[in-house]
């Protein structure tokens, strides 16, 4: 009996340990439910046969709470692990698309931010806002990557920096590499990959200009891998830094005689040139030396190589050509081999006709024909045989930031017509990686002047919408990023930029802060008025005078002089010039549409400019005569009258541009519009093959630009731009005598100087109010008079 009762009890105890081990392992998945189910019941209401002993009850129990535990241990090694995986932010490539250390698609979706190439060697805005703010505001918008530039100065050096900091003041004292770190650290922990890039060699704005290589005399290319070594070594634990973008924009600069061969001669070469090598000029050969190096330091690095601007195939001997940096064709025969292929990226930058004027842009241009180009250049790679290609990464482009013709416009030659294609275009092929340029709002080329293509105003809290609106679709494409919403939680991002809105212009103010002019009833002429005393028959005006509504008290109303064309020597007030001033005194300016003196008259360089600020200064000295109010008088010009109408404006009132005749008038040009007028006249004199224009050139200056080519300088407008005035540019495209390209030039300096200022390019080669007609001719009134309301007429805040 008793070893009966012993042989029960064993072989209750050995069921107990199965049932312990089964649950444990895992092997009776329905047990846990179906105990939980009878403990739930009330003890009654389970049959006494189904009750079980309480040993086993308690055991099961156990059992379960150990399972449970195991289970959720579990759980979190997974959590952990994910997590883990995706802090992992380095990139490989496949084929022509780039995936995550997870093996997840990802689009690059980076922007430029520059300032670690020049004093005081920090990005600019750390002075303005807190590290975070912006980084976490640009991953709100959608970035998930930075471009960040840098000099071989700035590895070399690596100042203590003391100035820049104003927002960050944890960062003072560091030295430059130290900020650095911080903020690929910093980066990181937003969810932005980063990317460096060595723009220049010696410190400095802007690219590199004096040397169109990767070296230098006084940073020869040794210096400049031992530099991308020493990057790389520091930063290769923190996996936020996925790129070196080795040499920004390689380009040829040309020296010499005009017989040089300027690709030869100057590089650089990308491979062989006429079945030889030359590796002293060889970017491709000098870009896979560093590439196997830096990949010897760091095995995981993105190696980012930029084309060239110059190629000439073996197979042709025909030379091509394209932006700097932008020119892959010699992929196709000679390509960058790497010990980790998987690690290369080629990359190109580009720009439309507001920053580079090619001649690929005109009213013929269209999608189709922007997109076989960039298909030449480099964008044939991505369909190339399988062993030449690789993911491709557009380093820069961009577009300004206020106007909604920057990003939209169904004209050919126009900045939004570009910008809109290389978006579809890039939209089309979303495995191409990019980087919008710039975030920066000031600079790059000189401290405090405006970057117009930047993504953030100058406070740094806030951006144009107009932007992202543009960026849209490309914004959408795969993310590749992996991050706990804690992670920038309480950090405040950006703002909309007051006044801009995502789809039309941006604004300097609401709306209905407009004021509209004071409506006409009728206008009021005087032909033939003296503008100086005593009365010189070629210094005379017409005068158009806008009469108010009846029964209104007149209002001060802004006047405009209107300064006529052709050239210095001749001409005169014209049917064109009296058409315009009688279409803005019916808006409700008043108008006076001058003569001056001529170069045969006494008008020689600067007497005619002069004689521009006397009918300016005529017109304030009688404001309250002609009911006109001071404080707004224009100048409007065509041809060599709109070169004087610029150089009155923004010459400042002394000796020799002053207004001789109303010295004690105090007399301030508001704003200029410009009609076909000429704006470098040192240009004008080195590029002008007809010898007819520079004998009149000549004349008007009095002196040959080899002889003096000071004076042209100080004749030239762009050479005053810090004292410029709000103006309107209205240019042909193909306008021989006063080429778009020129007065593009002069239209960016306003911009990066802060000036208010418009360019509008009409179709064909226009030269003078005359050749304005019909439709277009009324289109171009408008334009006129809306910008100058948008000066006289706009209220403060």
């Amino acid at each position: 009996m008793r070893r009966r009762w012993w042989g029960s009890r064993l072989l209750a105890a050995g069921a107990l340990l199965s049932v312990v081990l089964t649950l444990w392992l895992g092997r009776l998945p329905g047990v846990d439910d179906a105990v939980s189910s009878l403990a739930r019941q009330q003890p009654a209401a389970v049959p006494r046969t189904m009750r079980l002993p309480r040993a086993l009850r308690d055991a099961l129990t156990l059992a379960r709470q150990v399972a449970r535990y195991q289970k959720e241990l579990n759980a979190a090694q997974q959590r952990q692990a994910l997590a883990a995986l995706h802090a992992d932010l380095r990139l490989h490539g496949v084929d022509t698309q780039l995936y995550t250390s997870w093996n997840a698609p990802i689009t690059l979706k980076a922007i430029n931010w520059y300032g670690f190439e020049y004093p005081p060697f920090v990005p600019d805005g750390l002075d303005k806002a807190p590290l975070d703010s912006i980084l976490v505001g640009l991953r709100r918008l959608g970035f998930n990557a930075l471009r960040l530039t840098f000099a071989d100065e700035t590895v070399e050096a690596n100042p203590v920096v003391t100035s820049g900091l104003d927002a960050n003041p944890g960062l003072r004292g560091l030295h430059s590499l130290d900020i650095m770190q911080r903020l690929i650290e910093r980066a990181g922990h937003a969810g932005l990959r980063v990317i460096l890039c060595n723009s220049r060699s010696e410190a400095g704005r802007g690219p590199e200009i004096t040397s169109g290589t990767w070296f230098t005399a006084r940073y020869p290319e040794s210096a400049w891998m031992a530099d991308w070594i020493t990057l790389v070594k520091r930063f290769r634990r923190d996996s936020a830094l996925v790129g070196a973008d080795l040499r920004n924009e390689p380009h040829v600069v040309t020296t010499g005689s005009s017989d040089r061969n300027p690709y030869l001669d100057d590089g650089p070469l990308w491979g062989q040139y006429q079945g030889q090598y030359y590796h002293g000029l060889d970017w491709h050969y000098a870009a896979q030396t560093l590439g196997n190096l830096l990949l010897g330091v760091d095995p995981r690095i993105l190696i980012i190589v930029e084309g060239v601007q110059m190629y000439v195939p073996p197979q042709t001997s025909q030379l091509t050509a394209a932006l700097w940096g932008s020119n892959l064709i010699g992929v196709q025969y000679d390509q960058v081999q790497l010990s980790r292929p998987s690690q290369l990226v080629y990359s190109v930058h580009e720009y439309g006709p507001q920053m580079w004027e090619g001649d690929w842009f005109s009213p013929r241009t269209t999608y189709q024909s922007l997109a076989k180009r960039w298909d030449t250049y480099w964008g044939y790679l991505l369909s190339a045989p399988r062993f030449m290609r690789a993911p491709i990464f557009v380093g820069e482009f961009g577009t300004c930031d206020d106007y909604f013709s920057c990003v939209s416009s169904a004209q050919g030659w126009k900045q939004g017509f570009w910008f809109q294609s290389f978006v579809r275009y890039l939209h089309a092929h979303p495995q191409v990686g990019w980087a919008y340029w710039a975030l920066n709002p000031t600079g790059p080329f000189a401290p405090g002047a405006v970057d117009f293509y930047s993504l953030v105003s100058q406070d740094w809290r806030h951006y144009y919408p107009l932007l992202t609106h543009g960026l849209a679709p490309l914004l959408s494409e795969p993310d590749g990023v992996w991050q706990s919403p804690a992670a920038t939680a309480g950090v405040t991002g950006f703002a909309p930029r007051p006044g801009c809105f995502a789809n039309r212009s941006c604004l300097s103010g609401p709306e209905t802060a407009r004021v509209q002019p004071a409506a006409v009833l009728a206008i009021r002429v005087t032909a033939n008025v003296p503008y100086v005393t005593p009365a010189d028959p070629n210094r005379v005006g017409d005068l158009y005078r806008p009469e108010a509504t009846a029964g209104r008290h007149p209002a001060l109303r802004p006047a405009v002089v209107i300064v006529h064309g052709r050239t210095w020597s001749r001409g005169g007030k014209t049917a064109a010039t009296g058409a315009l001033a009688r279409d803005l005194a019916r808006h409700g300016y008043v108008a006076f549409d001058i003569n001056y003196r001529l170069t045969g008259e006494g008008g020689a360089f600067p007497a005619d400019i002069e004689d521009v600020k006397d009918a300016a200064a005529f017109l304030a000295a009688n404001a309250t005569r002609f009911g006109i109010d001071a404080t707004r008088i224009g100048l409007v010009g065509s041809g060599a009258g709109g070169y004087l109408a610029t150089m009155a404006a923004y010459t400042p009132d002394v000796a020799p541009f002053v207004a001789p005749h109303y010295p004690h008038t105090r007399l301030r040009i508001a704003a200029v519009g410009s009609f076909f007028a000429p704006t470098d006249l040192s240009q004008l004199a080195r590029k002008d093959v007809d010898p007819a224009e520079i004998a009149d050139l000549q004349a008007y200056l009095g002196v040959s630009y080899q002889q003096q080519p000071n004076r042209y300088l100080r004749a030239s407008p762009a050479t005053y731009t810090p004292t410029a005035v709000p103006t309107i540019f209205f240019q042909g495209r193909d306008d021989p005598d006063a080429p778009f390209a020129r007065t593009f030039r002069l239209y960016r300096y306003l911009r990066q100087w802060s000036h208010d200022a418009q360019l509008i390019d009409l179709p064909g080669a226009p030269h003078g109010l005359g050749a304005l007609r019909g439709a277009a001719r009324q289109v171009i009134v408008s334009q006129l008079e809306s910008f100058l309301d948008g000066v006289f007429h706009q209220k403060a805040g």
